[in-house]
């Protein structure tokens, strides 16, 4: 991919980056739905809030969230998660604002970079990194496994869905 400067696109007038509140839960979750994420329960939205508040941000434009994005800090490494923005929104620079104020606010937690995940299939959001100063990290295989609580007399477990290949 051809490297590029970030155009800085003019958000919306009146849009304004804040943190979640758990009212936004709904109309957050559905932006997760939209953008074919994995929608966490409340309850672990709450813990989400008890530890990182301020890395819970939300895209609001007349009082309606219209954009997402968590950060994650764990003391040593940044992270990006699960950026969205509502379709009728995107292309605005609302990810970019969204994306601009996390940084600002794991660069004042003290990272020094930040790692972040996307589908290999998603262009617009790859264009969009790439044109923010991301780079694909050549040799890292990505992994992960479940760590799911077991039900008391239950000796199965609850597999995450993994998303459809596209």
């Amino acid at each position: 991919m051809k490297k590029t400067r970030a155009k800085t696109r003019r958000a919306p007038a009146g849009l304004k980056i804040r943190s979640f509140r758990m009212a936004d839960y709904e109309a957050v979750a559905e932006l997760w739905g939209i953008g074919k994420m994995e929608i966490d329960p409340p309850e672990q939205v709450r813990q989400r809030m008890k530890r990182d508040r301020d890395l819970l941000l939300v895209a609001e434009l007349k009082g309606k969230p219209i954009g997402s994005v968590i950060g994650g800090w764990d003391g040593r490494r940044a992270s990006v998660w699960r950026l969205v923005v509502h379709p009728d929104f995107q292309r605005r620079g609302v990810a970019q604002a969204l994306l601009r104020e996390v940084e600002k606010r794991l660069r004042a937690k003290g990272a020094l970079s930040v790692f972040l995940l996307t589908w290999h299939k998603n262009d617009v959001a790859l264009r969009l990194y790439h044109s923010c100063g991301y780079h694909l990290c050549e040799g890292i295989v990505f992994m992960y496994k479940d760590c799911p609580k077991r039900r008391k007399g239950s000796n199965t477990t609850r597999r995450r869905k993994s998303r459809p290949e596209e």
